[in-house]
């Protein structure tokens, strides 16, 4: 959060539970909100998050006496930008689990995952960017795209231009 902020030059952060260690960037004065739009809008690729951001921007537009237009995503998700990886930093995890077979032989999986609720489409686009298989849990009406150990070279090399910024680096250099 301190780095959004440093990199910004607008905003603070507070601490939002500290028994989870987490913090929150806030931003409250419309000359930071005017910074931000443009960040958002037209950037985002779940349905979800652009119906929330454009009841924002509605609510913005209202309380501002303002007329700014929600844009949808231009295009699908790539590798050639960060998007991903901060969709990774936010949903995705990296798993190696081992089964024994046999008193001689192991079996290792490593893999990437990336889960969504609903989001078919853009679950569906991610796979095919990286190779990776989906996966529908009933569960919770939600996806897992995973790539495993044979097709992880392009997860490696798009991590490598574009890193991870949380602690979900950590997990992923492990």
């Amino acid at each position: 959060m301190f780095f959004i902020k440093k990199q910004l030059g607008f905003g603070s952060v507070a601490i939002q539970d500290k028994n989870q260690k987490t913090h929150c960037f806030r931003v409250r004065d419309k000359q930071g909100f005017l910074k931000l739009i443009p960040i958002y809008n037209g950037n985002l690729y779940t349905t979800k998050k652009n119906n929330q951001f454009k009841a924002w921007l509605d609510a913005f537009n209202q309380y501002y006496n303002t007329n700014i237009p929600a844009r949808s995503a231009a295009s699908d998700p790539t590798l050639n930008s960060g998007w991903l990886s901060g969709f990774t930093d936010a949903e995705g995890c990296f798993t190696v689990s081992v089964i024994k077979r046999s008193e001689k032989y192991n079996q290792v999986f490593v893999r990437f995952v990336l889960s969504q609720k609903e989001e078919f489409d853009l679950m569906s686009k991610i796979a095919d960017l990286l190779g990776g298989k989906l996966h529908y849990l009933k569960s919770y009406n939600g996806y897992n795209m995973v790539v495993n150990l044979t097709k992880l070279r392009n997860v490696i090399s798009y991590f490598k231009k574009y890193p991870l910024k949380t602690k979900k680096h950590i997990d992923y250099l492990n």
